[in-house]
């Protein structure tokens, strides 16, 4: 028996979009692709969810996740920068995101460079903390975020929070008018608790996806 591929005609796959949302109102305020940015072609495959999302009247910035190397120093995050707004993402309308890990390990003239061409940077913070963060470093960005912390009651928040170094983080975010957002947010009891805690928005099941 000879057996024919059905071939799909005219479907392009696109990433899923995971929403940001704020943990008080639900409102979305951000998205983001599911893919890391390694290159333009990543970007053109996002570029089309992008249309889709703007197409509905959807305002929220994207926030995109370039790999490690794209902003490891000035001259690589100057070639991210060209190459985002080619694809047609505005700046001011577009948010990276960027490992707290690697700029500790390289430096921060990656993000300054991508600063000054316009671009909202949020900081994914490392549980060891080992970018000292500091008035200046803080200008940078503004999003910080971590994942939840998994010891959450829902009418005393995350238990033990308070000592842990990161708390330190959000406190001083707070401080310097940061949004501080928390990864794997379950459901609208842990979102509560996460509030309790200090954070104003949240991504994971209870935000949803696009």
């Amino acid at each position: 028996m000879t057996v024919i591929p059905f071939r799909r005609i005219g479907v392009t796959s696109s990433p899923t979009l995971a929403l940001r949302v704020d943990l008080r109102t639900r409102l979305t305020a951000g998205t983001v692709p599911h893919r890391e940015i390694r290159d333009s072609k990543d970007l053109t495959s996002i570029a089309q969810s992008r249309d889709q999302w703007r197409a509905n009247n959807k305002a929220a910035p994207f926030i995109l996740r370039p790999k490690e190397a794209l902003y490891a120093d000035a001259s690589s995050a100057g070639d991210l920068a060209e190459m985002v707004a080619s694809a047609g993402f505005e700046p001011a309308r577009t948010d990276l995101e960027l490992d707290e890990t690697v700029l500790a390990a390289t430096s921060l003239l990656g993000a300054e460079r991508l600063r000054a061409r316009g671009f909202g940077l949020s900081l994914k913070l490392a549980s060891d903390c080992p970018l000292p963060l500091g008035g200046r470093e803080r200008a940078l960005f503004r999003e910080f975020s971590t994942p939840a912390p998994t010891r959450i009651d829902p009418f005393l928040g995350c238990e033990g929070w308070q000592d842990h170094p990161l708390a330190a983080r959000v406190f001083a975010a707070h401080a310097a008018s940061i949004i501080v957002t928390a990864l794997g947010v379950h459901d609208s009891v842990m979102a509560r608790a996460l509030v309790a805690a200090g954070f104003d928005r949240g991504q994971g099941e209870y935000a949803g996806y696009a």
